[in-house]
């Protein structure tokens, strides 16, 4: 799923901000596309350092940005919600694409789940995946992308021609009736 917004939105040469540490996949991911990666430091108990963010917009042309806000790998930090919602409005600011990795938000312990990004915006791309809750080896993921929906499901097809479909109807069948 954050490969195929990575590669909807940005063509090679593009910068795109990670945090720092980051799920190593996707710097395999990045270099694949031919991305430059711009990593920005992440702690456990706020995420993403905002003030850090912040002067790499201001000195760096960068396309998108991607993040785990809920239980990053391999931090497992979670962002504060106040956090959240100063990255989805610098990044508005700067014209800078957000695409959330939400892979890990249905693992939390406590009630109610951690809010997302995209919560705020709707013009955040919202990727996750049923690998770490459901069934790893179905491999289904989902991308709430928005305008980019088209684009991403053409990129998919051209990827993979088509999907698995009877793990698709055995998780959409759980997911309607338990």
């Amino acid at each position: 799923a954050v490969g195929l917004t990575l590669r909807a939105l940005c063509r090679p040469g593009d910068t795109v901000v990670v945090e720092s540490p980051t799920y190593f996949s996707f710097l395999q991911l990045l270099e694949s596309l031919g991305l430059r990666m711009l990593e920005v430091p992440a702690t456990a108990g706020r995420g993403i350092s905002l003030e850090a963010l912040r002067f790499a917009l201001e000195s760096h042309k960068v396309r998108a940005c991607v993040v785990i806000t809920n239980f990053s790998n391999p931090l497992g930090g979670l962002m504060p919600e106040e956090n959240k919602q100063e990255l989805v409005r610098l990044l508005a600011r700067h014209g800078v694409a957000l695409i959330e990795d939400d892979i890990n938000g249905d693992l939390s312990y406590n009630e109610p789940r951690p809010p997302v990004a995209r919560a705020r915006d709707p013009n955040v791309i919202l990727c996750s995946s049923f690998s770490k809750t459901l069934a790893p080896g179905y491999r289904i993921g989902w991308v709430a992308a928005g305008a980019l929906h088209e684009e991403i499901e053409r990129l998919q097809f051209i990827s993979s021609v088509a999907t698995a479909s009877p793990t698709q109807m055995a998780i959409a069948e759980f997911l309607e009736n338990g």
